[in-house]
């Protein structure tokens, strides 16, 4: 059968990996699905004993909402009643305006997207091909 799922889900996670390695032992959950691929995730680590979490807001839109980085900063309550520390981040494509967002809220910058003219750009990786030179030429031609 197989798992139906969109491949802009995909590319959060791959997002998310770049500045989350699983290599450094952080793991990743989404905790909330907002419109047009808006989605929380909560990424966590043990690290020296201490655990590590931060509320990561994943988006593909040009501008970001105040309500958006007021909810990652709202602090979870655990099993055991009591508040969660965490850090926060925001992820988005190039070229989107962050004036709105706070100096203490980490922005990371995606590797795959981009905004150019109001649009959405794919910046797919290029093929590179071996230029051939007229050595080789030649000495393809030789043999």
């Amino acid at each position: 059968m197989g798992i139906h799922r969109d491949i802009m889900y995909n590319f959060m996670e791959q997002e998310l990996k770049r500045n989350y390695s699983s290599f450094d032992g952080w793991s990743f959950a989404p905790i909330k699905h907002g419109k047009d691929y808006d989605t929380v995730f909560n990424v966590e680590r043990v690290n020296k004993g201490m655990n590590e979490r931060v509320k990561v807001f994943v988006t593909f839109n040009k501008q970001i909402s105040e309500n958006i980085v007021e909810e990652i900063k709202k602090p979870d309550i655990s099993t055991d009643g009591r508040l969660q520390r965490h850090n926060f981040a925001i992820i988005v494509p190039n070229n989107v305006d962050i004036t709105g967002i706070p100096k203490d809220v980490k922005i990371f910058t995606m590797k795959s997207f981009t905004y150019d003219n109001g649009s959405l750009i794919w910046l797919k990786k290029r093929v590179q091909k071996p230029q051939e030179t007229k050595e080789t030429q030649t000495v393809l031609v030789k043999h």
